[in-house]
């Protein structure tokens, strides 16, 4: 089996576990944070995959914390805008020399800053997406942006622990 192939298949079980049992099930709702995890399918996919692979992963793994979470389509709505908005995103912090295609999106390939810059503009877009589909009114707008700062913050420091614990050095 292709190592990549490998690789991506136990971080999608990784992520969707991670997400399902412990910060849907373990840790409570507060009214404003949500802890996201799975949107690092996304984040660090290989630069090799294409946007349609890209956006069929988000919508599987959108459809089954969806499921789980019995919210219809408002996960896979949010994975796949933020997977269809990756391109745009990559290429505004595209790297001097470009991007490698053996490599993948992390802190210990591109550096720390440019990851805090890419995996933060991903999140808001995840984030931005799947509040506005949860609440289907803009009538809403200063809940969406208070639970979308809250989810952020709180997300953003688990996606970089999950970056410094599970993902190996290259």
């Amino acid at each position: 089996m292709n190592n990549d192939l490998a690789r991506n298949i136990i971080r999608f079980v990784i992520l969707v576990l991670l997400q399902v049992v412990i910060f849907m099930d373990m840790i409570p709702d507060w009214k404003y944070i949500s802890i996201f995890i799975y949107p690092l399918i996304i984040i660090l996919a290989s630069f090799k995959y294409s946007n349609s692979l890209l956006l069929l992963i988000a919508f599987a793994m959108g459809l089954i914390i969806d499921f789980t979470d019995n919210s219809p389509g408002v996960h896979a709505g949010a994975l796949v805008m933020m997977a269809f908005s990756r391109p745009l995103i990559l290429s505004l912090f595209e790297p001097t020399g470009g991007y490698l295609l053996n490599k993948i999106p992390t802190v210990s390939n591109y550096g720390l800053v440019w990851f805090a810059k890419y995996a933060s503009l991903m999140m808001l877009v995840h984030l931005l997406t799947y509040f506005s589909l949860e609440s289907f009114s803009f009538v809403y707008f200063v809940t969406i942006i208070s639970k979308t700062i809250g989810s952020f913050l709180v997300s953003m420091i688990f996606i970089f622990i999950y970056q410094f614990i599970f993902v190996p050095k290259e």
